[in-house]
């Protein structure tokens, strides 16, 4: 990431790491890995320097022309809101380009509001699949690595997607999206069994305190 200089990939990483430190429990590095961020930024000007690459304020502050893309591309969908101007088409066509370097805003000038709902579902589904699994300290450590694992690749994943066509064509990072959904799927599914195992074995100390001349647990 770092030697790519690719400043939405760099963004991405530094937050995926900062949340996987604090749902890990380690709040405190998290909070310092922040300040000294912040600091690096404001006291230094080794992070601008990366930051930049060469380009001026108003370049950097434009995300290389982005914003204008993206200005032209608002302006278009007024006219076909629903349905779009033609999937993987419309760019070329109304913006002579191949893509307005936002997957979001790539699917609505193609497909509309609908085309958005559809490419929203499976993502909000991935969302909504990670807190259901968010680990807890009674999980197992290889339970809560693979959780903060696929967290951190789908925050990724996510924030690479707001500067750059992503999952919505035939792309990488459509294959790490599936693979994605189908190990927070997998994942969803070891919380029921850990739990199921974890009452069992209740059950059975339970039981076995209740046999003559077994212990009793003392009362709480």
């Amino acid at each position: 990431i770092i030697l790519s200089h690719s400043r939405t990939s760099t963004i991405a990483g530094a937050l995926a790491v900062i949340v996987v430190l604090y749902l890990s429990g380690r709040r405190s590095l998290a909070l310092g890995a922040a300040g000294a961020g912040a600091v690096a930024w404001f006291a230094t000007e080794v992070l601008a320097s990366f930051i930049f690459r060469g380009q001026t304020e108003e370049q950097v502050l434009n995300l290389s022309g982005r914003l204008t893309f993206w200005e032209s591309t608002v302006g278009l969908l007024g006219d076909s809101p629903w349905v779009g101007h033609g999937f993987y088409a419309a760019q070329r066509a109304l913006l002579g380009t191949s893509t307005v370097d936002n997957t979001y805003l790539d699917v609505m000038l193609g497909l509309g509001v609908l085309g958005v709902i559809v490419l929203l579902v499976p993502l909000l589904i991935a969302a909504a699949g990670l807190l259901a699994a968010r680990p807890t300290r009674r999980d197992a450590p290889l339970y809560r690595s693979l959780a903060l694992e696929l967290t951190a690749i789908f925050i990724v994943v996510v924030i690479r997607s707001l500067t750059a066509p992503s999952f919505q064509v035939m792309h990488p990072s459509l294959v790490i999206f599936m693979v994605l959904i189908v190990s927070i799927a997998a994942l969803r599914r070891l919380r029921p069994r850990r739990l199921r195992r974890a009452a069992e074995a209740t059950g059975e100390e339970a039981a076995a305190g209740n046999e003559p001349g077994g212990e009793t647990p003392p009362p709480e």
